[in-house]
Parts: C-alpha cells; sequence; structure tokens
C-alpha cells in the first residue's frame, strides 16, 4: 500500500494539507502517515509541549474518524518529531 507522509504542526496550513491528504489517499488507494512536528525551540517548559501533544492526538483521533468515515482511508498512528524538525523529517522520510 502507498503511504503519504502528513506532517502536522497544528496551523491552519496544516490542516488544508490533511484535507488534500485525504482527497490524495482515497484516489490512489494509500495510507496517510502523520507526522506530528513540535518545534521545543518555541516551547519554554514541559508543560506547554504536553498540552501541544494532547491538542495534537485529539485532533488527529477526530481527523482519522472523519478520514475513515468519508473517503474509507486509513491514517496510520502518528510520529512524534521535536528537537529539530528539518533533520528528523528526513530521517523519518527515509524510513
Amino acid at each position: 500500500m502507498r503511504r503519504i507522509q502528513l506532517l502536522l504542526d497544528g496551523s491552519e496550513s496544516s490542516e488544508v494539507a490533511a484535507k488534500h491528504a485525504i482527497k490524495m489517499a482515497s484516489k490512489c488507494d494509500a495510507m496517510i502517515v502523520p507526522v506530528e512536528v513540535i518545534d521545543t525551540r518555541r516551547f519554554r517548559t514541559s508543560k506547554v509541549i504536553e498540552t501541544a501533544r494532547a491538542g495534537m492526538d485529539a485532533y488527529l483521533k477526530d481527523l482519522a474518524e472523519k478520514a475513515q468515515a468519508c473517503c474509507d482511508v486509513t491514517i496510520d498512528a502518528a510520529k512524534t518529531i521535536t528537537a529539530n524538525p528539518i533533520r528528523d523529517i528526513l530521517a523519518e522520510t527515509k524510513s
């Protein structure tokens, strides 16, 4: 099965990207692999990071339900990238 890597950071742009990814996955029989990107340089405390993760987890659950209901698209378990997003995204893409 094909995979579409979907990078999410909680922004409005990533929500738009998610909608497009669902349409693409539906058309080419692919699974979406979400990658949650948390740039820890933006956050000062671990509590803020945990809050961001919790919000993203809720968003991903909702996204998975919508993708399955509307388009029969599966969303794989999310992977989380922190610290050095650019390096880690490239490493995840190669895996």
